[in-house]
């Protein structure tokens, strides 16, 4: 999977490009990133009852933004997981 996202500021320009199509003046800072990205999946299915969860980390990596978001870096480490429950009637 790939993205491309360009964001440029300043007090004479400003311009927003997703996908190549592009409004405002354009600068081009060159960023590439990737980012290992870990996960397994367990799934219990019973009679009546199926319950699958999963768990996961994506890896830390040097970001170069002044963004935060809930309090930690942009590219810090994320661990993530999920539950479901499907009964079966």
């Amino acid at each position: 999977m790939e993205t491309d996202v360009r964001v440029a500021l300043s007090p004479t320009t400003s311009a927003f490009c997703l996908g190549g199509g592009c409004s405002g003046n354009v600068a081009s800072p060159e960023l590439n990133i990737t980012r290992m990205n870990y996960f397994g999946d367990l799934s219990f299915n019973m009679s009546v009852v199926r319950v699958v969860v999963e768990v996961g980390q994506v890896a830390g990596k040097t970001v170069p933004t002044f963004n935060t978001f809930s309090g930690k870096q942009a590219g810090d480490s994320r661990l993530y997981g999920s539950v479901g429950f499907l009964l079966k009637i």
